[in-house]
Order: C-alpha cells, then structure tokens, then sequence
C-alpha cells in the first residue's frame, strides 16, 4: 500500500511562507499586540505597505506574521 503526502486539512493562507522574511500588504490588515482576534488592534497596514517579519504563529485560524514595530515592540499581523 503507498502513501499519499496529503495534509490533513487544508492549508491556512500564508503557512508556506517562509519562517521570516517581507511580507507585502494587498488589504488593510489590523496589528495586533498578540497573534488572536482577540487581541488589542494597535495600528493598520495598508495595500502596498511592507514588513520584515521574525515569525510565524498559527492562532484563530490565521497565519500571523510577528514583527519589531518601529518603536522596539513586538507585534502580529494576520495574513488575509
């Protein structure tokens, strides 16, 4: 009997993204102070706006990208 490489689900949008890297916005996309929807949004990026990312962190069904904001903190952006 062989076996078949298939994921047990789908994959998220962004999970074969490379583990750092830029990431180029094409919505607007809320940040947040943690990978979740539930988390404070402290800021938007906008279509055409650009990171360089760290990480990532699978939460609430999003694939989100962790960063260092301009001011030295950590942040999340989920990829839509």
């Amino acid at each position: 009997m062989s076996k078949t490489n298939t994921p047990s689900r789908p994959l998220l949008k962004g999970e074969n993204l490379p583990n750092k890297g830029t990431y180029k916005f094409t919505v607007a996309t809320n940040v947040r102070t943690k990978p979740g929807l539930g988390h404070s949004v402290v800021a938007v990026y906008h279509s055409g706006d650009t990171i360089t990312y760290i990480g990532k962190v699978i939460a609430d069904g999003y694939v989100w990208l962790k960063y260092i904001s301009g001011s030295g903190k950590v942040r999340y952006v989920a990829v839509v």
